[in-house]
């Protein structure tokens, strides 16, 4: 959200359409990078904004555009989702938050999805709830695809540790814990090597 005029801008999620920033408040697109609006007297036509996700029609299938960052995190929480949008997300995100803020808000948005669900489970299945398998499937992802972002960032790696700890049962935690364990020792592995 733009501060000065209040406008709320999607980031791009489709590597397709990478390039621009939707305005749901006016009638504009950013090119990605400018601060030069593009104007025009109306929106395009295939785009549709749908609980601030921006949608669009191509050999009519409705794909994701881009959205608002919350949106697109909570679209992560979807069981629907394919691991194509979980990639294309984690490949793009940086443009747009921090991987420390990112893991703020996958936490924060599991919590919430748990709070909601937790009148209908018992305490056995919240082991098998989604947004826990979601978490745990997005986060794995995340350290086996792009560890860069722990290994530049030890307060990124102290941050996961703790809400690990905080958020999750030991016996469900440590399903996170050992691929970064791993992947910890793989990069220190690699640091000696290149370093001896």
């Amino acid at each position: 959200v733009d501060k000065d005029t209040g406008n709320t801008y999607y980031i791009p999620i489709s590597t397709e359409h990478n390039s621009l920033i939707r305005s749901r408040n006016s009638n504009s697109l950013l090119t990605h990078g400018s601060s030069e609006e593009v104007r025009y007297s109306t929106p395009p036509k295939l785009d549709k904004a749908k609980n601030d996700l921006v949608m669009y029609s191509k050999n009519f299938q409705i794909s994701l555009k881009g959205g608002t960052i919350d949106k697109l995190i909570e679209r992560l929480f979807d069981e629907s989702v394919d691991y194509e949008y979980v990639d294309t997300f984690l490949l793009t995100y940086r443009t747009y938050i921090s991987p420390y803020d990112l893991l703020e808000k996958l936490f924060t948005k599991y919590s919430s999805d748990l709070c909601h669900e937790e009148i209908k489970l018992n305490a056995s299945d919240k082991i098998h709830s989604v947004p826990l398998l979601r978490l745990i499937s997005i986060i794995k992802r995340w350290l086996l695809q792009h560890f860069h972002d722990f290994a530049t960032d030890p307060k990124c790696v102290q941050r996961l540790r703790e809400s690990i700890d905080e958020h999750l049962e030991p016996n469900v935690g440590i399903r996170l814990k050992k691929p970064l364990n791993e992947q910890l020792e793989k990069e220190e592995r690699v640091h000696r090597v290149v370093f001896s």
